[in-house]
């Protein structure tokens, strides 16, 4: 432990230097620059004996919260691999106000409500709001995933995603569907 010139000891710099929450209680600054953005409470979920895609709602989190969770389904893009490109979905966007679930014993996705059932098979890019927070995520469906999706570097604006077809699934370097519209 590094003692400063003088013989005193700062009980913060050995232990907690460089982190910001010992910068708020040192210098009792605000902390409110600290906050990170919200961890989404809606996942999409792909259940491997059906090949059902789903978007879920994490139970386990819910259950801390003091107000049922507003959700908001803002679009569903589904990749073609024929054209190499993303196509809207009609009408999916909807709007759920979650209600706050008893504590239980166990808490799983097999457990968690359904929010939304993605069609039979194919790639999805899926965008939602939680509490004024925009979210977005890959979603799959399909009876067969990829088992990994190690393809080396990316090109320039493409991601490696996993592509279910009704009989194999491919990994592949789709247009990054980031910068799609909600």
């Amino acid at each position: 432990m590094n003692v400063p010139r003088g013989g005193t000891m700062s009980y913060f710099r050995p232990v907690f230097l460089g982190t910001g929450l010992a910068a708020c209680l040192a210098t009792f600054m605000s902390c409110a620059s600290l906050s990170t953005p919200a961890q989404p409470l809606v996942y999409a979920f792909h259940a491997a004996p059906t090949g059902t895609g789903t978007l879920r709602v994490r139970t386990s989190e819910l259950i801390h919260r003091k107000e049922p969770l507003a959700v908001a389904l803002r679009a569903i893009y589904q990749y073609d691999p024929a054209a190499d490109a993303w196509t809207r979905l009609a009408g999916p966007q909807a709007t759920w106000m979650v209600p706050i679930p008893q504590p239980r014993q166990l808490y799983s996705a097999d457990t968690d409500p359904v929010l939304h059932t993605l069609p039979p098979v194919g790639l999805f890019w899926v965008t939602w709001e939680e509490e004024g927070h925009r979210h977005a995520s890959p979603a799959y469906s399909g009876p067969i995933m990829c088992n990994d999706v190690m393809l080396g570097p990316a090109p320039p604006g493409r991601i490696p995603l996993c592509v279910p077809f009704a009989d194999h699934a491919e990994a592949r370097f789709v247009p990054d569907p980031a910068a799609l519209p909600d």
